[in-house]
């Protein structure tokens, strides 16, 4: 769509009700369909001629009074035909002063190794830029440095968190346990809060006994029910692990009741993509039930990417995956509409909240100054991933990918530098034009293999990646808007939500 409002400007529909989105001001307005059509189409020639063209489907009179209420938006700093000015190099990007005391979070892979092959996990994909699972594991002297590191450039964050990642990291267990009791000892690290990210089929009872004494949080990945769990989740030698998971939360409660304040689910939804039948699972959640817990568990869900996968017809996989979320979204409205909320559960919240909590927090009013991509984070000031042979990169998910540094050199800023040239090089430009880049979700991942390590030019991103950055923004609109009407202009759940 091209207007005098530009990329700034978007026109959609959501039942027979027409809106517009407007990116300069950051807000989003009903309007009708006259107006509608005139801002899809203008800029695109004369004026004369777009009135005339439109006087020949709507009525004259109607069209002369869409272009005053446009001039009149215009007046008022609505509809803008300003485009953003994007940063022009990576430099603009980094704040040397947050990396020097700002880490929030350290991520230790301890392992490469895994006791599970689940059918969806990238290590057994056919991308040759993430690594396959390995018996390699992290030294106690590469993970002590990288504490230590992280306590030094972590001294302005009021709770930071140290995660222990695989592979599976209970592999690790004995080197998890020495690195935490070597930190409690160290008086200025006793604010550390330690996580570990697992597949809770490893829950011995020396490991639920540390987890209790020394407080651990954890996050276990868990997918719904039996059924759809056992579907991918399995181990080396095929064998089905959800009953293993569940035995073991129950055995961690009964021994630390306490754990149910620092537990969390992770499920993946995977085909058949039965988003109804996970949430119904979380909803009466029989770990907690069998021992006595009165409470739904915190679970995150999201959906399975199957890049590099083969897990069946993609084409049917998008229609299961689209039914499914249909049957979803239309569940949640009718709960947040009928005040019904809470009973909605933790699972299908976790799902759609998250981009309606964003966009309802946004900041509104103009862009200030350059604009710097919104989808990016700040390479490892958010999170800071360590390998198991010492690297440090932005996050887990990179792959072999996009070195920032290594514990035994600290942190490249000049690296971080040129990795937002690359991402700006891979978007080459293409934000100016595009009506959505206030809401990008877009992340490093956008940059190809080539230009991340090796200083090469990277390779334009997919434009198909933007394509499906301004789908889910247009449906995260359309729910928005729905929401609000069906609440009367009131969304109280949001305005007592906070955005993460």
């Amino acid at each position: 769509m091209k207007t005098d409002a530009g990329p700034c400007c978007h026109v959609f529909v959501r039942d027979d009700r027409h809106y517009a989105y407007d990116a300069s001001t950051n807000n989003v307005y009903e309007i009708d369909p006259v107006l509608a059509d005139l801002l899809r189409i203008d800029g695109t020639g004369p004026p004369e001629d777009l009135i005339a063209g439109l006087s020949a489907i709507h009525d004259p009179e109607a069209v002369r009074r869409a272009r005053t209420e446009l001039e009149a938006a215009r007046a008022e700093g609505c509809f803008r035909p300003a485009a953003p000015r994007p940063v022009r190099d990576g430099k603009s990007c980094v704040d040397p002063g947050a990396y020097a005391s700002k880490l929030g979070h350290l991520c230790l892979t301890v392992t490469e190794d895994c006791n599970l092959r689940c059918r969806y996990c990238l290590h057994g994909s056919s991308l040759d830029w993430i690594r396959p699972h390995a018996p390699r594991r992290m030294t106690p002297n590469i993970a002590r440095r990288a504490l230590g590191e992280f306590v030094n450039r972590s001294r302005d964050v009021s709770r930071p968190v140290v995660t222990f990642y695989g592979g599976e990291p209970l592999l690790e267990f004995d080197l998890i346990r020495d690195l935490v009791g070597w930190a409690r000892y160290r008086m200025n690290w006793r604010h550390l809060r330690f996580a570990i990210s697992t597949n809770g089929t490893l829950m011995s009872g020396a490991v639920i006994e540390f987890v209790r004494s020394q407080g651990i949080r954890l996050q276990i990945s868990l997918d719904g029910p039996a059924h759809l769990h056992d579907l991918h989740r399995r181990t080396r030698e095929g064998e089905e692990t959800h009953a293993r998971i569940e035995n073991g939360v129950r055995r961690l409660l009964a021994h630390d009741p306490s754990a149910v304040d620092r537990i969390a689910f992770a499920a993946t939804l995977a085909p058949p993509y039965d988003f109804e039948a996970v949430a119904d699972y979380f909803n009466r959640f029989p770990p907690y039930r069998d021992t006595g817990i009165d409470r739904r568990p915190e679970v995150r869900l999201s959906a399975v990417s199957r890049m590099g996968l083969d897990l069946g017809d993609d084409d049917v996989l998008e229609r299961q995956f689209e039914t499914g979320l249909a049957r979803a979204r239309a569940r949640y409205v009718d709960a947040c509409v009928t005040g019904r909320r809470d009973a909605l559960g933790p699972v299908l919240r976790s799902y759609f909240d998250p981009p309606q909590v964003k966009f309802h927090h946004r900041r509104r009013g103009p862009v200030e100054g350059d604009f710097i991509p919104t989808g990016a984070c700040a390479p490892g000031l958010r999170k800071l991933h360590v390998t198991v042979d010492g690297r440090y990169q932005p996050c887990e998910t990179v792959g072999e990918r996009m070195t920032i540094g290594h514990v035994y050199g600290g942190l490249d800023l000049e690296a971080i530098t040129r990795l937002h040239d690359a991402f700006l090089g891979a978007l080459n430009g293409r934000c100016a034009d595009c009506w959505a880049h206030r809401l990008c979700t877009l992340c490093f991942q956008a940059i190809g293999p080539q230009g991340c390590d090796s200083g090469a030019k990277p390779d334009p991103a997919p434009e198909s990646l933007c394509e499906t950055v301004r789908s889910e923004a247009e449906a995260m609109l359309c729910l928005y808007v729905q929401l609000l009407r069906e609440r009367g202009g009131r969304l109280d759940f949001l305005e007592n939500s906070m955005v993460s």
